[in-house]
């Protein structure tokens, strides 16, 4: 079986490279010959489409092209770019994206949000309908700024900002859209994150790293999204008529970073209740110390908590254990008793059983699925 693998294998930012770490294993396992086509230009797709027995491809620019319309192979993909297409594609469930982004800034506080994009796809609108959603489940809207063009000018995007309230929780739609917003902050004399909370998706680790400061950011499961698009192929292979047209796969974990580690909320006494568990909770901070240090009954500063939060301290506690052991899961190889220890648990029965009932997983389950650069599930 001649497979033929069609993207644009050489972009900046790696998507389809990391796309491929999916769809190898499974092609190893299958027999398949994978014939892989470098496609930047449209008139590339002709050759690639020769010769092949399949077709796997991500040329998000090129789906229009007839084509992908005509062609009697067995097909299937990866692309967002469409609302919809005919043949069956694996992709992040971008809407996800954008709650879990709108989620951790009102964690954090924010009353004011705002969504940037400037390049077009339906993965676009999908984040920015998921993240407009959630800030207005919670009462709060968002300000816009979408085009389909890349390369607004410098002042148009900084009179926009500059026109925003802050503090304020902006998601761009990926990476590549953070350099403008850093660079109108900048003109504006707005810190990051002090006014501008910034968190984006793709955690290109070079690039959030390398930012000023580094980007928080969303990793994608680049890895499954590649097995299910092969999933997808081989049960067209093997004739099958259910094939879904979509497989949704979720986001991975959000990678908190200096661009979105700020809190902002109006009551300075929830605020520094809030620095001083982030502080000790890996010691096992308990309400009792929390309210100590307050100066404050109980009662009030829960009341505060529960206004401002909507949750007891006891509760942000909790949260704030289970989300430090999702990002120590996703992102290191610590054994498990160390996870449980930097995330406020003094022993590791203890911390697997309050995860798995906040989560529904266990911690070896979270951490194989979200792992980031794991081996897909099969």
């Amino acid at each position: 079986m001649r497979v033929a693998v069609i993207a644009d294998f050489l972009e900046r930012y790696n998507f389809n490279q990391r796309v491929l770490h999916g769809v190898a294993p499974y092609a190893r396992m299958h027999g398949w010959e994978l014939v892989q086509f470098q496609v930047r230009e449209q008139a590339g797709l002709r050759e690639a489409f020769a010769g092949a027995d399949a077709i796997l491809h991500g040329v998000h620019a090129y789906e229009h092209d007839p084509i992908f319309k005509k062609t009697r192979l067995p097909m299937a993909g990866w692309s967002a770019s469409l609302p919809v297409a005919k043949w069956p594609r694996a992709v992040t469930d971008d809407v996800a994206v954008g709650r879990l982004v709108a989620e951790h800034l009102l964690a954090r506080g924010f009353k004011h949000f705002a969504f940037y994009g400037d390049i077009g796809g339906q993965w676009v609108a999908n984040r920015k309908e998921g993240f407009v959603a959630r800030a207005g489940e919670a009462g709060h809207s968002v300000h816009l700024s979408v085009t389909e063009h890349p390369g607004l000018p410098a002042a148009q995007i900084s009179d926009w900002l500059g026109a925003l309230p802050t503090p304020l929780g902006l998601m761009t739609a990926h990476h590549p859209s953070c350099t403008a917003i850093l660079t109108a902050c900048r003109a504006l004399g707005r810190g990051i994150p002090r006014d501008v909370a910034i968190v984006t998706v793709n955690n290109d680790d070079l690039f959030c790293e390398i930012s000023d400061p580094p980007l928080s950011s969303i990793s994608l499961q680049t890895d499954q999204i590649g097995y299910e698009a092969a999933t997808s192929l081989s049960q067209l292979i093997e004739g099958k008529s259910d094939v879904p047209l979509i497989r949704l796969v979720p986001p991975g974990e959000l990678v908190i970073r200096q661009s979105s580690d700020a809190l902002a909320f109006s009551d300075p006494d929830v605020v520094s209740a809030m620095k001083f568990i982030q502080r000790q909770f890996s010691s096992g901070v308990a309400t009792k110390q929390v309210v100590a240090q307050s100066g404050l009954s109980r009662g009030t500063l829960d009341a505060k908590f529960q206004s401002l939060l909507g949750r007891s301290i006891a509760a942000e506690i909790r949260r704030m254990g289970i989300e430090k052991a999702k990002q120590l899961l996703s992102t290191t190889e610590l054994p498990m008793p160390a996870v449980a220890q930097h995330s406020g648990y003094s022993c590791a029965r203890q911390f697997s059983e309050s995860f798995r009932h906040y989560t529904g997983q266990t911690p070896t389950g979270y951490r194989r699925q979200f792992r980031v650069g794991a081996t897909p599930r099969k």
